[in-house]
């Protein structure tokens, strides 16, 4: 299924979200089933409504659209290496953390244990906003994806897709790790 074809606009991987959300709503108005509209063809509506809203996504069907292969390769760059290392290190912190709450029971050890937390809720928040960073500078190049694209190159197209892979999923762990945090420290 071409989610951008199921809602009526050109194929673009630097599609503004906005344009997205104003084409599902054109396209979705009489296809509601509470509207009277077939729950299939809404279902069809909503899905190519999410997977365009989704930088990763959005990548992966414009890929599948150019008729690009897709093959899941275990080559990184340094920069992706890094930061692995770096949430692995404050996931792992933040369990071993949160492991050590349950023992403490002196008022004194509790303000200790909880100043750490905090310290801890500080290096999540940092790496989210990395992550966050990263994510932007990564979907700022898709306009540049395109012009490569129309030259039949995709390389580039494909280091992205995993990075948008990593981040996608290490913003995921971090944002329920500070959820985990949050819950500690209350």
């Amino acid at each position: 299924m071409n989610h951008w074809e199921v809602l009526g606009i050109p194929v673009q991987l630097a599609v503004a979200s906005a344009e997205v959300e104003a084409a599902f709503r054109v396209a979705s108005e009489g296809a509601h089933p509470d509207a009277g509209g077939e729950r299939g063809q809404f279902e069809r509506l909503r899905e190519a409504y999410d997977g365009l809203r989704d930088d990763y996504q959005r990548l992966e069907q414009w890929l599948r659209v150019h008729e690009v292969a897709v093959a899941h390769s275990g080559a990184v760059s340094e920069e992706v290496g890094g930061m692995f290392a770096r949430v692995s290190e404050v996931l792992a912190g933040v369990d071993d953390w949160l492991g050590k709450g349950g023992a403490v029971s002196s008022a004194l050890g509790k303000a200790l244990w909880q100043k750490e937390g905090f310290a801890w809720k500080s290096r999540v928040e940092e790496l989210l906003q990395e992550v966050n960073d990263w994510k932007e500078r990564v979907t700022a190049s898709f306009s540049k994806l395109e012009g490569q694209a129309r030259l039949g190159e995709f390389e580039e197209a494909l280091r992205v897709r995993g990075e948008l892979g990593f981040l996608r999923k290490w913003k995921a762990q971090l944002q329920s790790c500070y959820g985990k945090l949050w819950e500690g420290l209350v």
